[in-house]
């Protein structure tokens, strides 16, 4: 799969995903989304965080403020919708394993983390994430 085949899929699953999380908590505001992956870059995830989490988080935790604004990882629906990117995943784990030299490796994980960032550029670009918020997501 090539960079621009693999960003067309990370944008088809992230707005999936994004969409299924929105639906399912119609009345939450929304205030943070992310894609991130592992320390390999053979799994991509998704994850969307609410005000009202976030929120609370830093009300128990104040000195970690920045720390629960962007840590995907302590996010209110942190790997929802992580189905949509099976595929993905998949094929970045069967490429991973062709990879022989740390060089190449960490050029691989380079294009994954990069393929990731445009894709949410893109659909921020694009106005998606406002779309849902006008359909009553």
């Amino acid at each position: 799969m090539n960079a621009q085949e693999l960003h067309l899929k990370i944008v088809a699953a992230t707005k999936s995903a994004f969409t299924q999380v929105r639906a399912r908590y119609p009345n939450a505001e929304f205030c943070g989304y992310a894609l991130y992956s592992d320390p390999d870059a053979i799994t991509i995830c998704p994850a969307a965080n609410t005000c009202s989490h976030l929120e609370k988080m830093i009300f128990q935790d104040p000195s970690d403020a920045k720390y629960y604004r962007w840590s995907p990882g302590e996010w209110d629906h942190e790997f929802e919708g992580s189905e949509h990117f099976s595929e993905i995943s998949k094929h970045l784990y069967d490429e991973a394993k062709k990879i022989t030299s740390p060089h190449e490796h960490k050029l691989f994980k380079q294009k994954i983390y990069e393929c990731c960032v445009d894709a949410l550029e893109s659909i921020k670009e694009e106005g998606f994430l406002m779309t849902l918020v006008n359909l009553g997501f």
